[in-house]
């Protein structure tokens, strides 16, 4: 259970303003909703009864319009004899929707289903019978519920009971159902006539069709149906539950020994009800969140503010710097966010620096190159730099014969001097593979004779370092080590080449291919420039060797040279 104490500020007035208020509504709601709810059920039970006599109406309107053709057809026997008129009367019958089939059948065991026989064909004595209007009329049903047809017969006797013939009407029960639910319930899905016994006798709609009986299956709501048909003419039944599954109402017809029975959902009966009951939870909810809102406004910038410090700070623990808003005003929580806002922004930086620059750029030069809008930006700008790559000589095969671990331990003693002399003269390392390592010198917008002094430097004293770093390897038991340098100044691609998500700051174009191709012809411990970086520092180079050389990929041939430092002050 949840402690008063252990609430917020915001919680605790939500608490003690909202709850009560919540209560008081909730109270005056339930009261407002059963009186509505009561007053909606009877008028709902008033109209669906009217409702069930018209759809009842319906199918006896259809049981009395046959028998009432079939009691002129009986009449016409009396009373005209008239072929013609019987003919028409049996037509008239064979038109209704729901009627099959029309059979007139003397006594002599001839029938028709088209023309009558006329009275005439009729034994004298039988005529006169019907003349004085002595026949009784009597009706017979039977049920094919396999089929699906009703059959009516009626039998024409003369006054001393003698059968004159049978007039047999089939009508199809379907049909004769099929208005019901027009007639019926707006909401009705299903009706159904049924015997005294619950029998099915005719179905409209499909949810209980493939049924024998009423409450066969011990549904509650099908058992009180059953129970109430026999004793009452009429009336509504309602499902368990609430709202129930199913409403039944039922009717009794007049011209049959049957009952109607009509079946609805019972969210659809009860939709006004239920509307009501959402309206005034809306309502609700609406008042719930006024004062929700008067809490936010009052108390909650506040609060939420805090709030929102404990969540950043769980999210730079994980190590994503999110800032917060700024805050207005000029209180302590305010100067807090400030603060912690400089903090985040101190941590950006620091990490920008590292994922972009990794740890081989000196931060100085990664802020100078920062400073700059577009070099934050994926892709980059083409500017002319000077390029130097570092590969040692025969440590290929040299590796084939070292141990795994000897072998790293070289290239870790080599990289990391190699990594510190670029970075002192302000070198950016792009990438290391195998025993080689790219860098470059971006003049940035200085001319690109203080990038191309700056690269030769680096390679003039990473050759001499080879010595004590030897004289290191020695000692360790590891063997000595040559370094072949090459240099180019070219034109190149300068940005950030990666995605969104992971980029590097590095360079790209022909111009690394070609410093790769040069650095292949520099022998161990030597230091080899394209003709391009070499007219930029000629002044303070001695060339050893010069030499136009094809180079693969390379169009023309090309001029290099094989240089070393002269002795004196490096400009």
């Amino acid at each position: 259970m949840v402690s008063v104490r252990s609430l917020t500020l915001q919680q605790r007035l939500t608490v003690y303003l909202l709850l009560p208020v919540a209560m008081m509504l909730l109270a005056a709601g339930a009261l407002g909703f059963l009186k509505a709810r009561e007053t909606i059920l009877r008028e709902w039970r008033e109209a669906a009864l009217l409702s069930l006599e018209r759809a009842t109406h319906e199918v006896d309107m259809k049981l009395g319009e046959s028998l009432e053709l079939i009691q002129a057809f009986q009449q016409s026997l009396e009373e005209t004899g008239d072929p013609h008129i019987q003919s028409w009367i049996l037509a008239q019958l064979r038109r209704q929707e729901w009627v099959k089939e029309v059979k007139w059948s003397r006594a002599n065991g001839k029938g028709t289903s088209g023309r009558v026989q006329t009275p005439a064909n009729i034994h004298p004595h039988d005529r006169d019978s019907l003349q004085e209007g002595g026949f009784r009329p009597l009706y017979e049903m039977e049920v094919d519920l396999e089929k699906g047809i009703l059959k009516l017969e009626s039998s024409v006797r003369a006054s001393n009971g003698e059968p004159l013939g049978t007039v047999a009407v089939t009508m199809d029960l379907h049909g004769l159902l099929g208005d019901a639910l027009r007639y019926g319930w707006r909401e009705s899905e299903q009706a159904c006539l049924v015997d005294q016994e619950g029998r099915f006798i005719a179905h409209a709609g499909t949810l209980m069709t493939s049924r024998g009986r009423l409450g066969e299956n011990g549904d509650p709501l099908e058992m009180a149906i059953l129970s109430h048909i026999k004793v009452d003419p009429s009336g509504t039944i309602w499902g368990p539950g609430m709202p129930p599954e199913l409403i039944a109402g039922f009717h009794r017809l007049q011209k049959a020994p049957w009952t109607m029975i009509l079946f609805a959902k019972g969210k659809d009966v009860l939709a006004p009800v239920l509307g009501f009951r959402d309206y005034y939870l809306l309502a609700l909810a609406v008042a719930a969140a006024a004062i929700l809102l008067t809490i936010r406004l009052v108390i909650g910038p506040r609060a939420k503010m805090i709030q929102e410090l404990c969540e950043v700070a769980g999210e730079v623990a994980r190590g994503n710097y999110v800032s917060m808003a700024e805050a207005r005003g000029q209180d302590e929580i305010s100067r807090l966010v400030k603060s912690f806002n400089e903090m985040i922004e101190g941590l950006k930086e620091r990490d920008l620096l590292t994922n972009t620059f990794g740890r081989y750029v000196d931060h100085e030069i990664a802020k100078e190159i920062l400073r700059k809008p577009e070099a934050m930006r994926l892709g980059g700008q083409k500017r002319t730099v000077a390029i130097m790559i570092a590969d040692l000589r025969g440590f290929t095969p040299l590796a084939e014969s070292l141990t795994p671990e000897k072998t790293i331990q070289i290239l870790n003693r080599f990289f990391g001097m190699a990594i510190e002399i670029i970075r002192k003269h302000r070198g950016i390392i792009v990438d290391f593979f195998g025993d080689s390592v790219l860098s470059f010198f971006d003049p940035i917008e200085e001319p690109v004779r203080q990038a191309a002094l700056s690269g030769l430097r680096c390679a003039f004293e990473m050759q001499q370092a080879m010595a004590p770093l030897n004289e290191a390897n020695r000692r360790a038991g590891l063997p000595v080590l040559q370094v072949g340098v090459g240099l180019h100044a070219g034109e190149v691609i300068v940005g950030n080449i990666g995605s969104e998500s992971r980029a590097k700051y590095g360079i790209v174009g022909s111009a690394v291919n070609l410093t790769h191709r040069i650095q292949q012809l520099a022998g161990p411990g030597e230091v080899v420039v394209s003709d391009d970086l070499y007219r930029e520092a000629e002044d303070w180079l001695r060339p050893k060797a010069s030499s136009e050389v094809s180079l693969k990929g390379v169009q023309k041939p090309m001029r290099i040279h094989w240089v070393e430092e002269k002795r004196r002050s490096v400009p």
